[in-house]
């Protein structure tokens, strides 16, 4: 029992897993960051304030430092760092979605946006954070993918002799890092299994929060913040009818929530799963004012794609499977 169970952690978390739905993640998710970018652009001035705290929001603060472990950094709020920062940010993520030195792009991409976020907090959302630990995974993992397996990337045709004649010393050490995980160079499953526990961590614990609450339960919980005026971006039929469809949509909502977790996982549901949240954030994206949030989530459900398609790790042609607690 116990050596199965340790099977079952190794094939998890280090068998070799087709990569294209890592390379797609990647790509959608440096788009994602740039809509982000964007948006930081319009609020700036909140973003960076001298000490991390605008006037306005002083009283909820009191004056207590909320800038952390980048403190020491806030000379760079003074003209024009915070626009220098952004152009660095944009820059990073567009060499993070062509698969351009893509550990050092997504490293890149997420201290600067740390230290954005570090500035003040008050004025982000869930997908900010969601999209900064996103970045940091994807920065990670890739330091466990030799060139030659990262898809539709830069870094792959990089990869040829006829391009690189041979490693830097930094490059030997972590291809040697990377054997340790492999004997065969194989890059391991880790890499995608952090955007798809991240992804499902999101859910679970929404879905306990609303669990926590009567208005999720009731089913009334969709139609409250569809209705609220600070989000809503069109105005909602008050009619019996509408309500009713509301009250069946929140209901399904919170169930799909916290079936997401289990579901995703079954060959047989995770299209369904997978559908069934496509269609929620573009429904409430189109409802609601929510910026990139959306986006931001949806991009990490490439995650789950390819998951027992046959072939080498990085697409190569030999058929190698990848399970994994039953994920086939």
């Amino acid at each position: 029992m116990l050596m199965r169970g340790r099977g079952a952690w190794d094939r998890f978390w280090f068998h070799p897993v087709d990569l294209r739905g890592l390379a797609l993640a990647r790509m959608a998710t440096a788009l994602a960051g740039l809509w982000t970018a964007w948006e930081y652009l319009g609020i700036l001035g909140h973003l960076t304030y001298p000490g991390g705290v605008p006037p306005e929001a002083s009283a909820l603060w009191a004056g207590r430092s909320i800038m952390g472990p980048l403190a020491g950094l806030g000379f760079l709020s003074a003209p024009p760092g915070p626009h220098l920062l952004l152009l660095a940010l944009a820059i990073s993520l567009a060499a993070l979605g062509l698969g351009y030195r893509t550990a050092l792009a997504g490293g890149f991409s997420w201290g600067i946006l740390f230290w954005f976020q570090t500035r003040n907090p008050i004025v982000l959302n869930g997908g900010d954070e969601f999209l900064r630990l996103v970045l940091f995974y994807l920065a990670l993992g890739h330091l466990a993918i030799p060139l030659r397996f990262r898809r539709w990337s830069v870094d792959s045709l990089r990869a040829g002799e006829h391009i690189r004649p041979g490693p830097s010393r930094l490059e030997a050490a972590l291809s040697a890092w990377r054997n340790h995980w492999h004997s065969d160079a194989m890059p391991p499953a880790w890499p995608v299994r952090l955007l798809q526990l991240q992804l499902v961590t999101l859910y679970l614990t929404s879905g306990l929060w609303k669990a926590s609450g009567t208005e999720w339960r009731d089913g009334t919980g969709l139609w409250l913040a569809l209705t609220n005026p600070s989000i809503s971006r069109i105005p909602v039929p008050d009619t019996v009818e509408i309500q009713g469809l509301f009250l069946v949509l929140g209901l399904a909502t919170f169930a799909w929530q916290l079936l997401f977790p289990v579901l995703v996982w079954l060959p047989s549901t995770r299209w369904a799963i997978l559908m069934g949240g496509i269609a929620f954030h573009l429904f409430t994206g189109v409802l609601m004012q929510l910026g990139p949030f959306p986006a931001v989530i949806l991009a990490s459900y490439p995650a789950f794609l390819f998951m027992g398609s046959r072939g080498e790790a990085g697409g190569a042609g030999e058929g190698t499977s990848s399970p994994g607690w039953g994920i086939n």
